[in-house]
Order: structure tokens, then sequence, then C-alpha cells
């Protein structure tokens, strides 16, 4: 099996304004920070997504072969590059507005991928939902697949549809990592263990659920009661980018420990415990940690994940 890593979905620019402050522009999307972090991180990474062919497209694709993303042919066609209105509260803490053109170059002869991992909004709406899930449908036959809802309520618009599409996406995935925030949009009224519950049932290979500061807690092929990571206090910068980071952490641990882009990685999925996914978690959660520490979504490269290991 190739061990390459497609991710696909979003890439824009984040206009970040703290506080007091005047907006700031810097490449993010969920999905690009993902690409990134994982080509930090020493993963091979095939990025495909959609951008404009004007100057914040030119800085995307400028970032992206920076890090050491490959983005796929065909993915600057949009109109123009989308933008993330990110304001941060006194805590650091984000909200979004958005103005985006959603779509994905049309992926011909990918050849032999070995994982491929989508998410956020990129993943719901139109037309680059249809595509993606297509996508993810024909590539889980022979690869892994991870997937991040990363809901953003302001593009995904009403929960109910949302969910039905985002449901149907975490039957085909054998990672899902989803916050509490993204559960309680889903679910208006029900109580987060009750969620869990529901979801429980799914069976999922591995489970992530984070929680903010909170102990992000995980469920191994549907196990309860799930199991409570112990949570790590650091100074925070911002929380922009630190799910993706998390999440860019943990298929980097599981790429490393041969759980994805492997020979037999779903099969060896499904007979796993929590404790052989130990190595994979702390890896995510030490990434989620320098990325919170830093301002913006701060992609943290192999050598400093090790130094703080």
């Amino acid at each position: 099996m190739n061990e390459q890593i497609l991710v696909a979905g979003e890439a824009l620019i984040d206009s970040i304004a703290a506080a007091g402050q005047a907006p700031r522009e810097v490449v993010g999307g969920s999905l690009f920070n993902v690409a990134g972090g994982l080509a930090r991180l020493g993963v091979p990474t095939d990025f495909a997504t959609w951008f404009g062919k004007d100057a914040r497209g030119q800085q995307i694709a400028a970032h992206a072969r920076k890090l050491g993303v490959r983005i796929v042919p065909g993915s600057a066609q949009a109109t123009a590059t989308s933008v993330a209105h990110a304001r941060l509260d006194a805590d650091g803490k984000a909200s979004y507005t958005f103005e985006v053109e959603s779509d994905i170059p049309t992926l011909e002869n990918l050849g032999d991928i070995g994982h491929v991992h989508i998410g956020s909004y990129s993943a719901v709406v139109s037309p680059s939902g249809e595509k993606i899930a297509a996508l993810a449908a024909a590539q889980a036959r022979r690869a892994t697949i991870s997937y991040d809802p990363n809901c953003r309520p302001d593009l995904m618009g009403d929960p109910d549809a949302a969910r039905k599409k985002i449901m149907a996406l975490v039957e085909l995935a054998d990672i899902v990592k989803v916050s509490d925030e993204d559960l309680h949009w889903l679910y208006p009224g029900l109580a987060l263990s009750e969620i869990l519950a529901q979801w429980a049932q799914i069976s999922i290979p591995l489970l992530v659920v984070t929680r903010g500061a909170e102990p992000a807690l995980v469920s191994v092929r549907g196990k309860t009661p799930f199991h409570a990571l112990a949570s790590r206090k650091v100074p925070v910068g911002d929380t922009v980018g630190a799910g993706d980071s998390f999440m860019a952490g943990l298929l980097t641990g599981l790429y490393r420990d041969r759980f994805i882009a492997a020979g037999s990685a779903r099969e060896r999925l499904r007979q796993t415990s929590f404790a052989d996914f130990g190595v994979a978690l702390q890896i995510a959660q030490t990434c989620a940690a320098i990325t919170v520490s830093a301002n913006g979504a701060y992609a943290p490269t192999r050598a400093e994940v090790a130094a703080a290991f």
C-alpha cells in the first residue's frame, strides 16, 4: 500500500483580529492546518483544495511549499480565495465569520492512496461536500479514512441536515475526532453523556472527543466507559488551530505505528485496545499544547514535539 496521505478540503486566509487590534492575515483552514501539521511532522502529504490565483491564493501556495505540502493539481481554480474572519476574545478564544467558495478539483489517477483525511465545512457544503463524500466512499475500499466534523454553524446551516451528512461520513471513517462543541450543536438539548452513548453504538475503531481544556475522551470500537486522557496545562496564546494540530499529531502517531496508510492497517485498527493508541494520543496532545501556547495556527515540527514529549 502507498504510504502517502491525501487531505481533502478547505484552504483559506484567516483574518485574525485580537481584541482592540487590527486584523492580520495568515494562511489557514482546518484541512490546510492538518495537511501542514502532518508535513511538518514528517508525514508525506498531498492536499486537494480550492483557492484562487489572486494574491491570497499565491500566499496559500507559497506557505504550502514552505511546509512541504504537495498541492494537488487543479486546486487553484477558485474565483477568489476564501477568507475566514476570526475574532479573538480576551481569553484568546476564536469566533468566525466566512467568505467562502467551497470546492475541490476533480480527482483522477490518484493511484494507491494509503489514507484520506476529510473534515469541517468542506465535507458538508456544496459542491465540495458531494465530491469529498464520493472520494471517501471510493477510497474506503482500500485506504483508511479519518474525519473531523469541526462544525461551522454559520456555513453548515440547519443542524439536522448537517447531521445526516456528517453521520454518513462518520460511518465510513476508521478514526473520528470530534469536539464537545460540535456534538452539542449537532444534538441540541442532549447531554454529552447521551450523545456519547449514541456514538458508542457505531463502534468507530478510534473515536476521540476533545473538550477544550478538559480531558479528551476516547473510545475504541465503541467500548464504554470512555477513557479520559490526562489534560496538559499550558499557557494559552490563543486556540486557533488547536484541534487541527491535535488531529495532525494523532494521525502522525497512527502513521508511525502503522495503524493508517499501511498494509492491513484497517484490520489492525479493529484488533486494538486503548493502550495501543497511547503514543499517538500523547503526540496529539503535545502538538495541541504547543499550538495553543503560540499565536495563530502554529504547526509544530517533529523536533519540537520530540523535545516536549
